[in-house]
C-alpha cells in the first residue's frame, strides 16, 4: 500500500465517524425538536388549566360567599341580598339566581325584587344546581342552551345550607363567549389550537387553528382535566406545522452533512498526495541530496533528522568519556560501592568494595548482594535494601542510612551502613549501594561513653572529696576560730570594766575592737554555713532547705518557702551525697533567681514515691526560662548542677512555668546511691 492510499483510507476512517455522528446530531435534533415541541404543549395546556381554575375557583367563592349571607334567612331582607348579588355581576359579568329544593326561581338580578323571575334552565347532561341540592357542594354543571339569553353557557352553583340542610342553591351562569374571551389570553402560536370540553366531551371554547379531519389524527395533542370542574383542555398543534419543521430541520442538517463530508473528501484526496511526497523525503539518508520539501513541518523534521544524527555521534563520544570519568571516580572514592539491578544481581564493584569484602572482582560481580550478608541475616537485610529503595513512599522505610552487617570471604562478620539510592531506567532501576565499615567507629563510640562513665564517676567522686573538705574546714572555722573570736569578746569586755574609771581614754578602741571581733563572728558563721550548712548535718535536708528559704527571703526581699506533702518525721531517711546535691542545686538556683528572674515568690516542693524516687521542683513567678542564658557557654552554675545530679544517676531539667517563671524539676533515686542509716 502506497503511502497516498494510506493517508486516503486514514481520512475516509476519521470522516466515517464525523459522517455517524453528524447523523445521530441529525436524529437526536429531530428528536429534540419533538421534545421541545411536546414541553411548549404541556406548558400552554398547564397555562390554560391554572387560568381556568383560577376563574372558576373565584365564581364559586363569590357564590359560596353569597349563599353564607345572613340575609337569605329572611325573605324580607331579600332586596338587600339582591343588592348585594348585584356586586357579583358587576364581578363577573354573570347573573345570579336563587333556586329552591324544587327548582323554582326564587330571586333573579335579571329582574327587580318581586317581578317574575325566569324559570331555571334543565340542562340535559350534567347540572350544577341538582348536583348542589343533592350533595350539598358547590358543583359546575355541563353545556345547555340558555332559555332566556338563546346562546350555549354552563351553569355554577353554591348550596344554601342551614342547619346541615340544603333549601337554596345559589347560582349563576357563564356564557361560552366568556370562556372563549378567557382562552384568548394564552399565548397561543400559529398552528396550535386551544379547546375546552365540558364532562360530555362538548365543546366549550378554541381558540387557535383547526386541523383538517384527514390529518387530525396525526396532529400532536395533549390533554388534561380541570381540577375545579370535571372539565377537560386540549392542546393541539397542526400535524403540517410540526412536519414541516422536522423536515426543514433534517434537510438543513443533512445538507450541512454531505457539504462537509465533500469538502473533507476533496481536501484529503489534495492533502494526502502533497503529504506522501514531502513525508517520502524523509525516509533518504542524512547527507544526501533532497528535494525541495513543500511542507514546513517536513522541512524542519530533515532538519531535525540531519542535527539528531550529528547529535547522536556527539553523544556517544560524550558518554563515553563520560563513563571513564565516573569509573575513574568510583574507582578513587574510599567507600565501597557496588551498583545492582533491580533483582539485587551485583553489576560493577570499586575497587574499596573489593578490598572491604576481600573479595576479587571476578567472584563478586554476578553474584547477588545477599551473598555479602551472612546467611542468617540474608533475608531480613534483603527486605531491609527493598524497604529502602521502594517506589511506593508507604513502604519506603525510615530514612536515613541502613545499619547491616557484612560478611568477608575468610568468614568474619563487620558493621557496615548503607547508604541506597535507586536511578530508575526504562526496563529496571540500577540499585546503588555506597557501604562503609564502621567498625572502627563503633570501637570508638564505645571508648568514648566509657569515658564519659569513667569522666562522671571521677566528677562524683571529686565532689564527694569536696564536700568531705569543706566540711573539714567548716569545724576547723566553728570549734577553734569562732571560739577565739568569742573569747576576744570577752577580753574586751572584761577590759571596759575594768578600765571604767578612765573611759575616754579606751572606750573608743575597746568598742571599736568588739565591733571588729562581732563582724569575724558573723563572717565565720557565714562561711561555715557556705561551705557545709550544720543544720543540714545536724536536723536534715527539710530544716536546711527551711532555713536557706529564711535566710534568701531576709536577704532579698524575695518570698519563698518549702512546700512538702510529708511532715518531717515522715520524710524517708536519704543518702549523706543526695542531701547535699539536692541543697547545692537549691543554693544554686536561689542565688539565679536573686540575680535573672526578677520574681517576687519562690517555693521548694519535695515529694517522694513509694519506689524511691525523690522529686524536688523549685518554681518562681519571674520572666521565666531565658534560653540564650542556657546556651552561653559560661553559664557554668547550671552546667555544674547539673552534672551534680547526674553523677547520682538523676536528671535535672528546667521548664517554663504554666503561668509564668521558670520550673527546676530534680530526680533522684536513692536506692541508687544508698540510704541513710
Amino acid at each position: 500500500m502506497t503511502l497516498q492510499h494510506y493517508l486516503t483510507r486514514m481520512i475516509w476512517v476519521c470522516i466515517l465517524p464525523l459522517l455517524l455522528l453528524s447523523a445521530l446530531f441529525a436524529i437526536e435534533r429531530v428528536r429534540d425538536q419533538r421534545v421541545e415541541e411536546e414541553r411548549a404543549a404541556a406548558q400552554l395546556l398547564d397555562a390554560a388549566r391554572s387560568m381556568l381554575d383560577d376563574n372558576l375557583r373565584a365564581r364559586l367563592s363569590g357564590l359560596q360567599t353569597l349563599a353564607a349571607s345572613p340575609l337569605l334567612d329572611d325573605p324580607a331582607r331579600w332586596v338587600a341580598f339582591h343588592l348585594e348579588a348585584s356586586g357579583f355581576l358587576a364581578a363577573f359579568g354573570s347573573h345570579v339566581a336563587l333556586i329552591d329544593s324544587q327548582r323554582q326561581t326564587r330571586l333573579h338580578t335579571m329582574v327587580p325584587v318581586g317581578a317574575a323571575p325566569p324559570a331555571a334552565p334543565t340542562p340535559a347532561g350534567r347540572s350544577a344546581v341538582r348536583l348542589a341540592l343533592e350533595r350539598g357542594v358547590p358543583a359546575v354543571g355541563d353545556l345547555f342552551d340558555g332559555t332566556v339569553a338563546g346562546e350555549p353557557m354552563v351553569g355554577l352553583a353554591a348550596p344554601v345550607r342551614r342547619d346541615d340542610e340544603v333549601n337554596f342553591v345559589v347560582g349563576t351562569i357563564v356564557p361560552l363567549r366568556q370562556l372563549d374571551g378567557l382562552l384568548g389570553n394564552l399565548p397561543v402560536a400559529a398552528g396550535w389550537s386551544v379547546a375546552l370540553f365540558d364532562g360530555q366531551g362538548k365543546l366549550l371554547a378554541r381558540r387557535g387553528a383547526v386541523s383538517d379531519p384527514a390529518d387530525a389524527d396525526d396532529d400532536m395533542r395533549v390533554t388534561g382535566t380541570l381540577n375545579v370542574a370535571p372539565w377537560s383542555v386540549e392542546v393541539r398543534a397542526l400535524h403540517q406545522l410540526t412536519t414541516r419543521g422536522r423536515q426543514r430541520s433534517a434537510a438543513l442538517l443533512a445538507a450541512i452533512v454531505l457539504g462537509g463530508l465533500l469538502a473533507a473528501w476533496i481536501g484529503g484526496r489534495l492533502a494526502s498526495r502533497r503529504l506522501a511526497r514531502s513525508v517520502r523525503s524523509l525516509s533518504d539518508p542524512p547527507g544526501s541530496p533532497q528535494p525541495p520539501a513543500e511542507i514546513i513541518e517536513v522541512r524542519q523534521a530533515r532538519s531535525l533528522i540531519d542535527d539528531a544524527f550529528e547529535q547522536r555521534e556527539r553523544s556517544a563520544a560524550e558518554l563515553r568519556l563520560r563513563e571513564a570519568q565516573l569509573l575513574s571516580i568510583l574507582e578513587s572514592a574510599s567507600d565501597a560501592i557496588i551498583v545492582t539491578d533491580a533483582s539485587l544481581s551485583i553489576l560493577m564493584a570499586n575497587t574499596a568494595a573489593l578490598r572491604c569484602f576481600g573479595t576479587p572482582r571476578h567472584a563478586m560481580v554476578g553474584t547477588t548482594l545477599e551473598q555479602l550478608f551472612p546467611q542468617r541475616l540474608r533475608q531480613a537485610q534483603r527486605l531491609a535494601v527493598e524497604a529502602a529503595v521502594a517506589v511506593d513512599p508507604a513502604a519506603r522505610g525510615a530514612p536515613g542510612p541502613l545499619e547491616l552487617i557484612g560478611l568477608r570471604a575468610d568468614g568474619s562478620e563487620f558493621p557496615i551502613e548503607a547508604a541506597l539510592s535507586a536511578v530508575p531506567r526504562e526496563d529496571s532501576p540500577l540499585i546503588t549501594a555506597i557501604l562503609r565499615d564502621v567498625t572502627e567507629a563503633r570501637r570508638l563510640q564505645a571508648e568514648l561513653r566509657a569515658s564519659q562513665a569513667e569522666l562522671r564517676s571521677l566528677m562524683a567522686e571529686h565532689h564527694r572529696v569536696e564536700d568531705r573538705e569543706r566540711r573539714r574546714i567548716a569545724r576547723e572555722l566553728h570549734d577553734e576560730l569562732q571560739q577565739v573570736m568569742a573569747a576576744i569578746k570577752m577580753d574586751v569586755a572584761a577590759i571596759e570594766s575594768e578600765l571604767a574609771a578612765d573611759p575616754k581614754r579606751l572606750a573608743p578602741l575597746v568598742a571599736r575592737l568588739d565591733r571588729l571581733a562581732g563582724t569575724a563572728v558573723l563572717s565565720t558563721r557565714r562561711i561555715v554555713n557556705d561551705l557545709r550548712p550544720l543544720i543540714l548535718e545536724e536536723l536534715g535536708l527539710l530544716p536546711a532547705l527551711e532555713a536557706l528559704c529564711q535566710q534568701f527571703q531576709e536577704r532579698t526581699g524575695i518570698a519563698a518557702r518549702v512546700a512538702t506533702p510529708q511532715h518531717d518525721a515522715q520524710w524517708p531517711a536519704v543518702s549523706e551525697q543526695i542531701e547535699i546535691c539536692l541543697y547545692r542545686v537549691a543554693q544554686e538556683s536561689l542565688t539565679n533567681v536573686a540575680k535573672h528572674s526578677g520574681a517576687t515568690q519562690v517555693e521548694l516542693q519535695l515529694t517522694a514515691r513509694a519506689d524511691g524516687l525523690l522529686t524536688m521542683q523549685i518554681r518562681d513567678n519571674g520572666r521565666g526560662l531565658q534560653r540564650e542564658g542556657r546556651r552561653c557557654p559560661l553559664a557554668f552554675g547550671l552546667k555544674g548542677m547539673t552534672e551534680r545530679v547526674r553523677a547520682l544517676g538523676g536528671s535535672l531539667n528546667i521548664e517554663s512555668g504554666p503561668g509564668g517563671g521558670a520550673v527546676v524539676v530534680v530526680e533522684v533515686g536513692q536506692r541508687q546511691v544508698g540510704t541513710a542509716a
